[in-house]
């Protein structure tokens, strides 16, 4: 059974953190010092299958809108609909809110927002610091 939790305390912030250094530092190949960015305004997330941490998403609110970041299934638990979960709290937290949201996404991840309504906003980019193609979409 998956489970989601709000991260409010230190360990949890430190479990977040082991999940995105394992999927976007090791295993995507992004640069270190992009990836710890904004961490004290995000609202932050954990998957958990039983008492196994295994995802974490957060969200910023800005002026431009709300931006969904960081979507991360350690290998192991992919597939398994935690992703999904995360997308949809996410989702449901932020909607009364009155305000765009938006992501930017690896182009190899584009179906899985796709299916929430999310559709491309622009052309794909490659990000210079680690040469990944990257696109914005939006929530319809």
């Amino acid at each position: 059974m998956i489970v989601l939790r709000r991260v409010l305390h230190a360990d949890e912030v430190v479990l977040a953190r082991q999940i995105r250094a394992e999927v976007f530092i090791n295993e995507m190949g992004r640069m270190p010092h992009m990836e710890w960015e904004h961490e004290e305004e995000a609202t932050v997330y954990m998957a958990y299958m039983n008492t196994i941490p295994i995802g974490t998403a957060r969200y910023l609110i800005s002026s431009e809108g709300i931006e969904l970041q960081r979507f991360a299934i350690l290998p192991a638990y992919r597939r398994q609909g935690a992703g999904s979960l995360l997308l949809q709290h996410l989702l449901n937290e932020v909607k009364d809110l009155g305000k765009p949201i938006f992501l930017h996404t690896y182009m190899q991840t584009i179906g899985f927002y796709a299916k929430a309504n999310f559709v491309c906003n622009g052309n794909p980019y490659i990000y210079p610091d680690d040469g990944i193609a990257y696109v914005r979409m939006v929530k319809l």
